[in-house]
């Protein structure tokens, strides 16, 4: 009798006994306890290519998602999550039925029981990211800038097949992306990627530098140093087996758009075609106020507090352009804009972001030789220099490069003997989601990625070139 419990036991606990890597696949919820708070967070554990599993955090009350984390290592039915800039290590065990992960959150010297349990499904429906098995050949790679010295790392998706295909390289918008633009959610490289190689086009997406396996320091690079990296991969491609040399062509989203001007206006007879999603035709200075009013207004805030708040904006701005040694620091900024701020409420403060502890948080990025750079861009100088065929498509319900405005003044700024197509789509949003709102809140709440009629615009205006 007791012979046959043992037997019974074991093999009733097979998964406690020998659990896979691939068991801890999923997504993994809990509720940390931590100071009397309680903070939702999952983790997102999925496969590489290579076997290994990767994972990525989300904090939703704190409006952070897809943080990637750095390693992820399973020791039988063990896991250890490490994400190195958050300081933090989470540790936990397998349960028997594959269903609860108990562990450990350790951050900053502080440690916290955190159990997570699987989820069936995941709490952000996302129907368009592309899922295996996949009918193009995808290849990592690696390639060098050598104006920069460093090294970026990508994907490279082509048809199937032995001819030589044309190619598009795709480029990222404002903040340091992976190579997927993941945002919220959303992945809308890897769709625009898919999407388009499964209709005969090589895609290249790439991380920018400074994120994910690319070298590099982003805090330190411009736009005009992403556009470096942008030819680096232009360069890399010329020498593939597989790409057609003569028909490699640049798609840019947002700032991407800019890095394209200025890669396409640089490498005229090298540039097949440009696309630019949700692009400027207007001055880096321009967009960033426009951008600011158009939200605020969008958010219900007074009239008149919005002319303030974005007078003040351009006081700050006016003040780093013509600071031509560079001098001013963050420290400099407060006296700027002192007296309206003596002049409003502590709620309007509050409202607008204009506390003490938030200036002082956001002042270095107003210093920032990104934000040097890109408040004197003026894509006229570029966009009248590009002989490639050019395709913009805008949104009209985009709060943060306003459609028509842009659309304007790239067709004005574009040469006569330059092809020039342009598309405002109705009821899409700055990342060319169907929205009626185009509220930034709702980026995460949409389920569309990108929209088919862009995919689609894209894929045959390629092919009817």
């Amino acid at each position: 009798m007791i012979r046959y419990l043992i037997y019974v036991l074991i093999n009733l606990s097979p998964c406690f006994l020998f659990a896979q890597a691939s068991d801890m696949i999923g997504t993994w919820e809990g509720e940390l306890k931590v100071r009397g708070q309680k903070i939702t967070v999952f983790f997102n554990i999925a496969p590489q290519q290579d076997g290994q599993l990767t994972a990525t955090l989300d904090v939703p009350s704190q409006m952070q998602y897809d943080l990637q984390m750095d390693e992820v290592t399973v020791d039988s039915n063990e896991i250890t999550i490490d994400f190195k800039q958050g300081n933090l290590q989470y540790k936990g065990k397998l349960s028997p039925y594959l269903s609860t992960l108990k562990g450990v959150w350790a951050q900053g010297g502080g440690a916290f029981t955190l159990p997570l349990y699987r989820r069936k499904t995941t709490p952000y429906a996302r129907p368009q990211t592309p899922q295996a098995p996949f009918d193009y050949d995808i290849e990592e790679v690696q390639y060098l800038n050598k104006t920069a010295n460093i090294k970026l790392a990508g994907t490279l998706t082509i048809p199937k097949g032995k001819d030589k295909y044309p190619v598009a390289i795709l480029i990222s918008g404002s903040g340091a992306q992976d190579r997927n633009s993941a945002l919220l959610k959303h992945k809308p490289f890897w769709v625009i990627a898919d999407y388009l190689t499964s209709q005969g086009i090589a895609v290249l997406r790439f991380d920018d530098r400074g994120v994910g396996q690319s070298k590099g320091d982003f805090a330190k690079a411009t736009t005009a140093d992403f556009a470096t990296d942008v030819t680096a991969a232009l360069q890399y491609l010329q020498k593939h087996p597989r790409i057609d040399k003569y028909q490699i062509g640049l798609i840019g989203h947002s700032e991407g758009g800019a890095i394209a001007q200025i890669v396409a206006a640089q490498q005229k007879k090298k540039i097949d075609f440009v696309v630019l999603l949700a692009a400027q035709g207007v001055s880096g200075k321009a967009i960033l106020l426009q951008q600011l009013e158009d939200i605020l207004q969008q958010e219900g805030v007074d009239k008149e507090l919005i002319q303030t708040r974005v007078r003040m904006n351009e006081q700050l701005f006016e003040a780093i352009i013509k600071d031509d040694k560079q001098a001013l620091q963050a420290g400099d900024l407060l006296p700027i804009i002192e007296e309206d701020l003596n002049k409003m409420s502590a709620a309007d403060k509050k409202l607008l972001g204009l506390e003490p502890a938030s200036l002082m948080q956001s002042f270095p990025s107003f210093v920032s030789p990104w934000m040097r750079y890109y408040l004197e861009y003026d894509p006229a100088t570029n966009l009248s220099k590009i002989k490639s065929p050019i395709l913009a498509i805008n949104g009209d319900k985009d709060l943060q490069v306003a459609g028509e405005i842009n659309l304007k003044a790239i067709e004005q700024q574009v040469s006569k003997n330059t092809p020039l197509t342009i598309k405002l789509l109705l009821n899409h949003n700055h990342l060319l989601q169907h929205s009626e709102s185009g509220a930034i809140d709702d980026y995460l709440k949409i389920e569309e990625t990108i929209s088919p009629e862009v995919l689609e615009l894209i894929a045959t205006w390629i092919h009817e070139l």
